[in-house]
């Protein structure tokens, strides 16, 4: 059952191709599933892109089955599937090979659907499949589906033009909330009843420090980088998105920008976690979140500041309290120290307390969070009226496990509970330390200063003490279930219904098939969310007689009520952007592929540009390029198979980009360069590279939209720094004289080096067992597995090397000889190693 406006869009769709943008909540789900079972009884075969099966599993009918096809299948049984027809969900990666190897004749395609169309950039996989798409079928269908304007109305790479142009298609259909034939549907409204109410004192000043602290990260951010980005405000800073929005805006200079730019689009990041865990989590996870983030060894620049401090303390009180005991209860202050320096062989020394547990007293707080007491009178407002069922609407999974305990054991006893939990994971955690650092902290050290027989002891930790002397003020009590945050088979054994016979607690719905399973007659939506309110309208005007009212429970002033009424408002921004394009937008036929204009212009293109080797009067040899598997995540292959030049996927150990028998290319980007270099992982593949191909390459490619320059001026070192990218480089090419680095602006510009390259140069072989050979050849240097081994330093192995010619000869040494070689516990540690047996 469909309301009428889905059901014009579904028939909308069915008659054309093009981009539709839905609103969230209106259904999205329920129309694709209309779309793939309209399809399933298809003679040809339709492909389905980016949907997983199991997001469908609550809208299509048992009866009606999809194949999927994934890397168990073979070559050979993945074409007998394409041949059967029907919808066929299957992964990019696999749907690229099978295209380029030609494994699905273009006929049999009716057509591909494309969901979540926002994320096709022309460098991702599904772009690819669609230029290979419409080349070998001109009329099949092209059917794309988002629900993500905000995504589309940006600008860059990711706008609605380029979008569509990577779509092939020429139509853009826009479904808003506010557009009139949705609002006609959606007449009758539910009785909805609006609950404020506001976070505790402290909880409003951990609030306002952590929004001052995000302000000063975003003023850092806009002194640093000198661009002015709009986008760039604590309001955005509010949504998930905020930071990839960011790196979008930054990523033309992202990889010349200091390191303490880029940490503070990631604290940003950590900082709006905080805000949404302040709001929507009890006290002791909160405590415990932020607690982490203190103690890790890479903490976040702006814990120095003084709003962290208060951020701090304040989540430290609501859980416990401390105070300083009075001056004539305090013991004298002269008698503690004399019992403080008493010889530590004493007795007496294990039984005294440091100061600071002495001094002050402990008391614990456990607030509870104020949304828990509006839920408890909702529900006693409903049961002294009806006793009908009721389900209530979270975020995540933790709060439907808080809020069971809540309503079955009481707020005081789970968060006693949670306490107690959080105490043994810091006991543990500690204990683990403590374990690691032992033999250091206990070691006898000599010289100045320094009792030879003096051990360092480790501090008193004052944390540990203060939850031992807490923990004496809880007592256990028995949880309903335990949740260990992982995803759960059973969903009734958490998240099912409540011992109280009315009341039912779900996972956060994104879908209508949870209220049409349940039927709930009152609904209490917890965490404010536009899906969840969209689909309760949706559902009301399918079924007006099932729910009788809708609750609301707001904390005003808190990034929740922000964060909501700043959703609805982007989201209808972006809609106008979208409107506007639409109403101005040009878009020529050839946009499609369907044309043969289309076809004439780019066979032209390839005989201008294309260079080849003639075999015998005017024969022409097609060019070909082995790719490896891997890459076809980047845009160079795509541009490789514009330019007319026949692309190979394999799956290579060595190299990228086989050009011929003697070039291979080993392609890094600016990120995955400084990620390679961090890793290690360039230096053997070049090695590889190196030791199996006369000719290898280093190829460094900039994006379209990136500053062309490895770093800025300011960075570039005046002598060789370890740290630097250059100075790496430049000890890159020191140790493999061999091999040459290409530097590229655009994929498009490595095209034509790479024809520049193969020109006068034999094709590579297709056959991977050839490639196989060559990879094998010398991989595995018998000199860098002898570093490896136990016992071998860089001093002795010379002494090694000229001892033994091979490492059978090394293995048969008796473990007198090796200790003459590389001293007793080398030679002691290299000989157990090749004696040791191995138990199977």
């Amino acid at each position: 059952q469909n309301l009428k406006f889905i059901d014009e869009i579904f028939e909308e769709i069915k008659t054309n191709d093009g981009l539709w943008v839905v609103a969230r909540g209106l259904g999205y789900y329920q129309l694709v599933a209309s779309l793939l079972v309209h399809y399933t009884s298809a003679k040809g075969l339709v492909l389905v892109l980016n949907l997983e099966n199991e997001e469908m599993v609550d809208f299509i009918p048992s009866s009606r089955r999809f194949t999927i096809i994934n890397s168990e299948y073979s070559a050979e049984q993945r074409r007998r599937l394409y041949l059967q027809g029907g919808v066929v969900f299957v992964t990019v990666r696999i749907l690229v090979v099978d295209l380029l190897r030609k494994q699905i004749p273009g006929h049999v395609i009716d057509g591909i659907f494309v969901n979540q169309a926002h994320r096709i950039y022309d460098t991702t996989s599904e772009a690819f499949v669609l230029r290979l798409y419409r080349d070998i079928n001109k009329t099949g269908f092209i059917k794309a589906l988002s629900d993500c304007p905000e995504a589309l109305s940006s600008s860059g790479r990711g706008s609605i033009q380029n979008i569509m142009k990577n779509l092939y298609v020429r139509k853009l259909f826009l479904w808003p909330r506010f557009r009139e034939k949705i609002k006609s549907c959606l007449l009758l409204e539910p009785s909805i009843v609006e609950v404020e109410t506001e976070l505790s004192p402290k909880a409003k000043m951990i609030h306002s420090s952590v929004v001052e602290i995000m302000n000063i990260c975003v003023k850092e951010l806009q002194r640093i980088t000198a661009l002015d980005i709009s986008d760039l405000s604590v309001e955005n800073g509010l949504f998930k998105s905020f930071h990839v929005m960011v790196k979008k805006q930054l990523e033309p200079v992202w990889h010349t920008i200091s390191a303490k730019a880029k940490n503070l689009v990631y604290d940003l990041e950590t900082l709006r976690e905080i805000l949404e865990s302040l709001v929507s989590y009890d006290c002791v996870t909160f405590y415990e979140f932020v607690d982490t983030l203190r103690k890790k060894e890479n903490r976040p620049s702006w814990i120095i500041l003084d709003q962290a401090t208060v951020l701090f303390e304040l989540s430290r009180n609501r859980v416990y309290s401390s105070k300083r005991k009075p001056p004539e209860m305090a013991p004298d202050a002269k008698k503690r120290k004399t019992e403080e320096t008493v010889s530590p062989n004493t007795e007496r020394k294990a039984k005294v307390l440091p100061g600071f547990l002495k001094d002050y007293t402990y008391k614990l707080e456990l607030e509870e969070c104020p949304k828990w007491h509006i839920l408890d009178e909702i529900l006693n407002e409903i049961r002294e009226c009806d006793e009908g069922k009721v389900l209530v609407i979270v975020k995540d999974e933790t709060i439907c496990y808080q809020l069971k305990q809540y309503l079955n054991i009481g707020g005081n006893a789970f968060l006693k509970n949670q306490f107690r939990r959080f105490t043994q994971r810091y006991k543990r955690n500690n204990s683990m330390y403590q374990n690691s650092s032992r033999r250091s902290r206990g070691r006898r050290y000599r010289g100045r200063g320094r009792n030879s027989n003096t051990k360092v002891n480790p501090k008193p930790n004052r944390d540990l003490g203060v939850l031992g002397i807490l923990l004496e003020q809880t007592e256990e009590i028995t949880p309903i279930d335990e949740y260990n945050g992982n995803a759960l088979d059973d969903f009734d054994e958490c998240f099912g219904i409540v011992d109280i016979p009315y009341l039912v607690v779900v996972q956060p719905m994104t879908r209508i098939s949870v209220l049409e399973e349940i039927n709930p007659k009152y609904i209490i939506l917890y965490d404010v969310d536009t899906i969840a309110v969209r689909h309760i309208e949706v559902y009301k005007n399918l079924y007006p007689d099932v729910t009788d009212r809708v609750y609301i429970i707001r904390c005003r002033n808190c990034i929740e009520d922000q964060k909501y009424l700043s959703t609805i408002d982007r989201e209808n921004k972006s809609y106008r952007s979208l409107i506007r394009y639409k109403q101005r937008m040009v878009i020529p036929e050839e946009q499609e592929g369907k044309t043969q204009i289309s076809d004439a212009i780019i066979d032209y293109y390839d005989m201008q540009n294309q260079n080849t080797r003639k075999a015998g009067g005017n024969d022409r040899v097609t060019q070909k390029i082995l790719v490896d598997m891997r890459e076809f995540r980047c845009k160079l292959p795509g541009e490789i198979y514009k330019e007319g030049i026949e692309v190979i996927p394999l799956t290579m150990e060595i190299g990228d980009y086989i050009l011929s028998p003697d070039i291979c290319v080993e392609r890094k980007s600016i990120s995955d360069l400084y990620g390679s270099f961090k890793s290690g992982r360039l230096y053997q593949q070049c090695k590889n590279m190196v030791r199996s191909y006369s000719m290898p390459i280093l190829l460094i490619e900039f994006e379209e939209n990136q500053t062309f320059r490895i770093q800025s001026a300011r960075d570039t070192p005046q002598k060789y720094d370890q740290n630097n990218i250059l100075s790496k480089l430049a000890l890159l090419l020191h140790t493999f004289p061999k091999l040459r680095i290409l530097w590229s602006r655009t994929p498009s510009e490595t095209v034509n080096l790479f024809k520049a390259l193969k020109a006068g140069q034999d094709e590579p072989p297709e056959n991977n067992e050839d490639l196989g050979e060559a990879e094998m050849t010398d991989i595995y240097d018998p000199i860098d597995i002898l570093r490896k081994l136990p016992g071998v330093t860089e001093k002795n192995i010379t002494n090694i090397l000229n001892e033994v010619t091979s490492l059978v000869e090394l293995s048969t040494l008796s473990e007198t000889r090796m200790k003459e070689l590389i001293g007793a516990r080398n030679g002691k540690a290299l000989f157990s190693y090749f004696n040791k047996n191995i138990n199977i």
